[in-house]
């Protein structure tokens, strides 16, 4: 990285969970430094009564594994729906 000039590398693709934690890639792998990684947010739970709450947990447990942004996918408005359709 030092040799092409890359001061910063940003994981567009949203992640959740462990995926998050710095460092390591999704099979465990090293990755180079300095990496920013994006939290996304989990649709399959928006008809949870508790989805706000579980969201934001999510957000700062996102934060906590090093997420720096948050990704919001285009399924959003292409076909995320919850269970009355809207």
């Amino acid at each position: 990285m030092n040799r092409a000039n890359v001061e910063k590398i940003v994981i567009l693709t949203g992640m959740l969970g462990r995926k998050v934690a710095a460092g390591a890639g999704q099979d465990g792998e090293a990755l180079p430094r300095p990496l920013h990684r994006l939290a996304q947010y989990d649709w399959s739970k928006i008809d949870d009564a508790n989805f706000s709450a579980e969201m934001v947990a999510q957000l700062d447990d996102a934060v906590r594994r090093g997420a720096r942004g948050l990704k919001v996918l285009k399924d959003l408005g292409l076909g995320v729906k919850d269970r009355t359709g809207n």
